[in-house]
């Protein structure tokens, strides 16, 4: 999903605010707020698949291990029946060898499926990041054109913030967050 880029729409959404804030613009003296940014729910979608994976992994690791101690069952039977094998035990051992191979096969299985799942854990760990810089970088960008837009009512504001998808204007640096943004107005 791509944010607005389109120069039309931007100039848009900055005339409707000027308009807005002509007629809203009363007391400068409080902070003047922003627009609420309001972020996608790609984070939770994420987050959902990722835990549902996580919990895939949880059964095929229990599986692996059920497999494995059959695995182990399986091969102390096999040797036993080697070491006693006569004739008549002929067929008990072909059938024994058949089950181990299937637990062989079954564990090799398990193990991809696990490996899988573990990939597709890191693909979504690298997509939600890239998404949260993507935000961020929206944030930043939308707060500097709304607070250019807020610096023409108010030509003191000089910094912004953002705080649960709010943007704030301010005259005053007050913490870190705080971010100089004027230099880049018009």
């Amino acid at each position: 999903m791509r944010f607005f880029t389109n120069n039309y729409v931007e100039l848009g959404i900055i005339s409707v605010i000027i308009i807005f804030s002509s007629l809203t613009a009363g007391s400068s003296q409080q902070p003047i707020t922003g627009s609420t940014i309001i972020e996608s729910n790609t984070q939770d979608v994420l987050n959902s698949v990722k835990s549902n994976c996580e919990s895939k992994i949880s059964d095929l690791n229990s599986q692996l291990n059920k497999t494995k101690t059959f695995l182990l069952e399986c091969q102390d039977g096999y040797k036993e029946l080697v070491v006693n094998c006569t004739i008549s035990n002929k067929k008990k051992v072909d059938e024994l060898s058949k089950r181990l191979d299937n637990c062989y096969s079954n564990v090799k299985s398990k193990e991809f499926q696990i490996k899988n799942l573990t990939n597709k854990i890191n693909s979504f760990d690298e997509e939600k990041n890239a998404l949260n810089k993507e935000y961020l970088d929206l944030a930043h960008n939308f707060a500097i054109k709304y607070c250019c837009v807020q610096r023409i009512i108010n030509p003191n504001v000089k910094y912004y913030f953002i705080e649960n998808n709010t943007v704030f204007c301010s005259e005053t640096k007050n913490s870190t967050d705080y971010h100089e943004f004027y230099k880049n107005c018009p």
